[in-house]
């Protein structure tokens, strides 16, 4: 495993969510009740719609055209890289995880069916549980960033994980789906850190260098 830190503690996320993914099945049914019950207290609520607007696709890839305005107004080339490989990863994760969502056809914990019962291809958003499109995006938009922003790391992927607990609260999702799209996630902004990156052999450059 590399010596860099950052990336010691990705395949760390990594490996602890493949180990929870395969327990989450069995927690599904037990977690998707607990959140039916406290979904309507308000910091729930509340939890809930912002890890819904902080997820979206649109709003991350706002994100990463802020960067990119920045780093052209700074003549950054740092900041350009990250900027594109951001929007990479939030396009990719997205379109994978919609792809998936469709071909599987799971339904949604608020549909009270079994979340066993898949339907196979779908094109009701009802049954676009697996995997969570906004999770997904959201940790590979974090490799990125915490590759490029290693003392940050920890607010990026804090936030991801915070956007999917919200998408579990507000029983759009279950569990299981949300440890699926974070794997995802974390697999897409990986290959696209490798992608554009490549000539820096995998060390993440601090953020006090204006360029690379």
């Amino acid at each position: 495993m590399s010596n860099d830190p950052m990336n010691r503690l990705t395949a760390y996320a990594f490996f602890a969510g493949i180990a929870l993914l395969l327990l989450s099945p069995a927690l599904d049914l037990a977690v998707a009740n607990l959140a039916r019950y406290y979904r309507d207290a308000p910091g729930v609520v509340a939890w809930a719609w912002g890890a819904y607007n902080l997820g979206l696709g649109w709003v991350l890839f706002g994100v990463c055209v802020l960067i990119w305005i920045w780093a052209k107004k700074t003549g950054s080339k740092f900041h350009l890289r990250t900027a594109w490989a951001g929007a990479s990863a939030v396009l990719a994760s997205g379109l994978v995880s919609q792809a998936l969502k469709h071909v599987i056809g799971r339904p949604r914990p608020r549909m009270n069916m079994s979340p066993f019962e898949l339907t196979g291809y779908s094109a009701d958003a009802d049954f676009h549980s697996m995997p969570s499109g906004h999770t997904a995006i959201c940790f590979a938009l974090a490799v990125i960033l915490a590759a490029r922003f290693p003392r940050h790391a920890w607010v990026f992927y804090a936030m991801a994980a915070w956007v999917g607990v919200g998408r579990v609260l507000g029983a759009s999702h279950y569990l299981s789906d949300v440890m699926a799209a974070a794997l995802l996630g974390l697999l897409v902004g990986l290959l696209l850190k490798k992608l554009f990156f490549k000539d820096q052999a995998g060390n993440a450059p601090m953020e006090s260098q204006s360029g690379d």
